[in-house]
Formats: C-alpha cells, sequence, structure tokens
C-alpha cells in the first residue's frame, strides 16, 4: 500500500505521541478487525522504518520523502505482513494471555526462533518485540522506540517481514490485559 506523505507523516506522529491538530485519528479508525489491524500495523511499522533515523537517544524524525525506488527514505526495506510469522506471533501472544506470563521464553520453554520455524518459515534472521499493558498499537510502538533493543529490532534494514497480534486476556486478574507480539523475519 502507497501512502501519501501526509498520512504517513501522520502515522509515524501517532505512533511517536505527537498530535497534529485537526488530523484524523488513523489508530482509532483502523482498529477492529484482524485485516485492519495488519494494515494498521503495515503504515506504523512502515512510516517509523522510513521516518526514524536511528535509536540513539530519542528518536529523531526525518523529513525526507520516500525515494519510490522499493526501499524506503532510510534505505531501509519496507516490512511486508508474512501470515505464517503472524501465526508464530499469534500462538505466543495467546500463551502469554492464557498464562498471564510476559516473556520472549514460552511457557513451553520455546524461543522466537522454535515458534517461527513450527510454522514451516524458514528464515535467514529472526527476531521479536513484545509489550503488555497498552490497549493501542501506537502505544506499543512508543515503548518499543523509547527501548534501544526494541527500537534496533524494529529498525534492522535486514529484517523485511512481519506478523503482530494484539492479544486479550480473559483473566479480570491480568495485571496487563492486552499482549502485543511482533515477529520480525527475513526469509531464505
Amino acid at each position: 500500500m502507497r501512502l501519501d506523505g501526509s498520512l504517513r507523516a501522520l502515522c509515524v506522529a501517532g505512533a511517536l505521541g505527537i498530535t497534529l491538530a485537526g488530523a484524523p485519528d488513523p489508530v482509532r479508525a483502523a482498529e477492529g478487525s484482524d485485516e485492519s489491524l495488519r494494515t494498521l500495523a503495515d503504515l506504523v511499522l512502515n512510516g517509523v522504518r522510513e521516518q526514524i533515523a536511528d535509536c540513539e537517544g530519542r528518536p529523531r524524525v526525518l523529513a525526507s520523502a520516500s525515494p519510490g525506488n522499493g526501499s524506503l527514505a532510510t534505505g531501509r526495506p519496507p516490512l511486508r505482513w508474512n501470515p505464517q510469522l503472524g501465526e508464530a506471533a499469534s500462538r505466543h501472544g495467546e500463551q502469554m494471555a492464557r498464562t498471564r506470563m510476559f516473556d520472549h521464553v514460552g511457557t513451553d520453554g520455546t524461543t522466537v526462533r522454535e515458534r517461527v520455524d513450527a510454522t514451516g518459515y524458514r528464515w535467514q534472521v529472526i527476531g521479536e518485540n513484545l509489550a503488555a499493558g497498552h490497549s493501542r498499537l501506537e502505544e506499543a510502538v512508543v515503548g518499543w522506540l523509547r527501548s534501544r533493543s526494541h527500537c534496533t529490532a524494529l529498525l534492522d534494514p535486514r529484517f523485511t517481514e512481519f506478523g503482530l497480534a494484539r492479544t486479550e486476556s480473559t483473566s479480570p486478574n491480568d495485571a496487563y490485559g492486552t499482549y502485543w507480539t511482533l515477529v520480525l523475519g527475513k526469509p531464505r
């Protein structure tokens, strides 16, 4: 999906917690179905990859536009949705919500590598960002941008594909309530 500069800037601004006066809220408008979450993730994640310079200190927003050559203005490739990575993200999110355990290692001892391998995805490089307690994607992304390791994974130019899951806990005793699992990869 190609975005005009103003919509992409709006998505990035929203992910950084910046409000643009009079602008619609694309995050609130797109929440709901799995398809709208994938579309929203594509907008926000690629907006961040295009316009965030690096993870040194506070993330800096670039003013440049996309060069239109299949890569983003930063030289990073845009992320594309992959259903196998989405399945790995969903399974881990469901396990975290069911067990109220927020960790990169599953309660069954699996790591992101093993969870992705179980889907049949053949990868060169794989990574995972987790967030909990955020009801909206933009809040999770802001948290990732504030963490050097999560920001570095999000901006890593080696990644070309992603899967994302938002999982709600059904337990009234769950301190987090909502779990976000982002799996990033590059196929072989």
